[in-house]
């Protein structure tokens, strides 16, 4: 096949496959591999796929990547350490003396202002769910109060 046929064929391809992520890595890919010009429509193709905008050097595929490893690692640290919090906290204090209600009162606290300030890091979805965490009538007040900031003094996003 020669070189104009391949670009016709993928555009005819491109064409009844619009929007499928495999046509355009495929296509894209095969162009490349036969030796079109870096130009040309089938290298338009693989730099629109995602892969293609990767391995040509485009930063923002790895720093949105970076972002999500970053705001997860928070998420992670912060559920882990109220985790252990909640454990070793209340551990020896009988669940019916006034000592556990009062620590787990200062256990729930402390766990809010940890959520607080993972849901202020993280911005976006984590403000919603905060949001509506701060909405939710079962949980306890500390949480419900300390929340609360992010509907009234939310930082922006």
């Amino acid at each position: 096949m020669l070189k104009t046929e391949v670009k016709e064929r993928a555009e005819e391809e491109e064409m009844a496959a619009y929007g499928r992520w495999g046509q355009h890595y495929t296509l894209g890919a095969a162009a490349i591999t036969l030796g079109l010009s870096k130009t040309s429509y089938a290298q338009e193709l693989w730099c629109e796929s995602n892969v293609g905008r990767f391995m040509y050097g485009s930063l923002e595929g790895l720093t949105i990547v970076c972002q999500g490893i970053v705001r997860s690692s928070r998420a992670v640290y912060t559920f882990s350490v109220n985790s252990l919090d909640y454990k070793y906290s209340l551990r020896g204090h009988d669940y019916k003396s006034e000592e556990y209600y009062k620590v787990r009162s200062q256990v729930h606290l402390r766990a809010a202002k940890r959520i607080l300030n993972l849901c202020e890091s993280n911005k976006g979805f984590y403000i919603k769910a905060g949001q509506f965490m701060a909405s939710l009538q079962h949980v306890p007040k500390e949480f419900t109060s300390t929340l609360s900031t992010l509907q009234d003094k939310c930082p922006v996003t």
